[in-house]
């Protein structure tokens, strides 16, 4: 069933955005162009979208709409108290008026008739404008079950994957990300207090919460809203492995404890949160910039480097900063270093490690043995056993013997580079992988390459606890 309290906030909102009934008639009336094109492309580039509506004398005198017309900060203010949305750009309609017509810009939703603003919601715009970049890329996600079916119907404009129960939505209809609504598995949306708790996910950390007062000044407060280490940094990141990275001044770094004590001092230049007991910091060395890896006594584990990516399976990807050639590493949690002929390396994963030569791909083991030699021209990530690959652009799956199991048939997007990076390599999770077919459509495939649910979708996300964010166009 579809969310009732999801489809009456729409509503609310649908019916604020269309007080002007004789705006909505006069857009959608035949007489409002003269060849059958109600919306051209403007042809000028801005961050958001855009379209050129061409109005009549007449209809600009009915709609009373001022030759030219800016939000400015007043104006921001009220629409964001009023609607919840923020302008960020231009949000509106801009009128160059000329002798008996007037040129609209429409960017992204918004029209301002003197005092009153008319948000012009997504399937309006489809109807008004077919060619323009918002009708051909308006979507609506949902999430579907392993077998293909709906479990939550698509009504939001945005959706992301779940983690612990919730998914973060868009419940908006217009286009723009609002602040982010949070879903259960039956659809329903999270109450506030659980809201307010995962709008502040990524804040989260050993049980406290990283927090950031009107000062600009970060602290960190219990799960109930209680200050537990006064807001006095000018920067930081979550607590991970009982420690926080803080700022207490530009270029000054160190760690703090659960109870606020710095317990590494604040002597880096940039520092990183403490994964699988190691922390990537910057400092210098011999008045040079470079980054290495200490533990949590502060000690220092491993080289000095140029490039350095945090531990993943065990495993750091690292550019040796003193090394005249060969750079390229791996270097293991204990700090033992192994060099490579490599140009370059991905991402850890299930034991190899993707690496490039001459612009060729192939895959390491992780004391820097070739398993599977460099000879494809695209490879991702190994997951549930296989790897993704690509040739000719065509897209397969080989196993970690470098046997094709999966015949390179899929169609990916075009990548530039040898390493598929996380868009377009896809992975499997719970058995099943997102690919498409013709470039367009999206389904998924199982282990041994039958699409398991068809290629309908305009858009899809590996599955994550028994469901998939999917999208389709939307039909009214």
């Amino acid at each position: 069933m579809m969310p009732d309290n999801i489809l009456k906030a729409q509503r609310k909102k649908l019916r604020a955005s269309l007080r002007s009934s004789l705006l909505c008639l006069l857009l959608l009336a035949p007489s409002a162009t003269a060849d059958g094109i109600p919306f051209k492309n403007s042809g000028k580039t801005l961050d958001c979208p855009k379209s050129v509506l061409t109005l009549n004398k007449a209809q600009i005198a009915s709609l009373n709409i001022c030759s030219k017309l800016m939000l400015d900060s007043a104006q921001k203010k009220k629409i964001e108290q009023s609607t919840g949305y923020q302008p960020r750009f231009l949000d509106c309609l801009t009128l160059a008026q000329a002798k008996n017509t007037c040129t609209c810009e429409l960017i992204d939703i918004g029209i301002l008739s003197g005092a009153n603003k008319v948000e012009v919601p997504h399937f309006l715009l489809r109807k008004l404008c077919p060619d323009s970049y918002l009708a051909r890329n308006d979507i609506i996600y949902g999430f579907i079950d392993k077998s293909g079916q709906w479990a939550i119907k698509p009504i939001f404009r945005d959706a992301s994957d779940f983690s612990d129960g919730y998914a973060s939505v868009n419940a908006s209809p217009y286009h723009r990300w609002h602040d982010p609504e949070f879903v259960d598995k039956a659809g329903n949306l999270a109450p506030e207090k659980k809201r307010n708790l995962l709008q502040k996910k990524y804040s989260i950390g050993n049980g406290l919460i990283l927090e950031c007062n009107l000062a600009r000044k970060f602290g960190y407060t219990d799960m109930d809203g209680n200050s537990i280490i006064p807001s006095r940094f000018i920067y930081a990141l979550p607590f991970s492995e009982g420690l926080a990275p803080v700022s207490i001044a530009e270029n000054r770094w160190g760690f703090i404890d659960r109870k606020g004590k710095l317990v590494l001092a604040a002597n880096y230049q940039e520092a990183h949160q403490f994964k699988e007991g190691l922390a990537l910091v910057k400092g210098l060395f011999k008045n040079k910039e470079v980054w290495f890896f200490i533990n949590r006594s502060g000690r220092k584990i491993g080289p000095y480097c140029t490039k350095a990516k945090e531990l993943a399976d065990g495993i750091a990807v690292i550019e040796l900063a003193m090394a005249p050639k060969n750079r390229t590493a791996i270097m293991k949690a204990d700090g033992t270093i192994i060099k490579l002929e490599a140009d370059e390396l991905g991402k850890p994963a299930e034991g190899l490690i993707p690496y490039v030569v001459k612009n060729r791909a192939g895959f390491i083991d992780y004391q820097g043995k070739v398993k599977i030699p460099a000879r494809y021209q695209c490879v991702g990530s190994f997951s549930e056993g296989l790897a993704p690959f690509t040739e000719n652009g065509a897209l397969g799956f080989i196993n970690k013997n470098g046997v094709v199991v999966i015949a390179p048939r899929f169609k990916v997007q075009k990548s530039i580079y040898p390493l598929l990076d996380g868009y377009t390599s896809p992975t499997f999770k719970d058995g099943l992988a997102p690919v498409s077919a013709d470039g367009k459509k999206m389904g998924f495939i199982n282990h041994q390459g039958k699409f398991v649910i068809a290629p309908k979708f305009e858009q899809i996300s590996p599955f994550s606890e028994g469901l998939a964010a999917a999208a389709v166009l939307r039909k009214n």
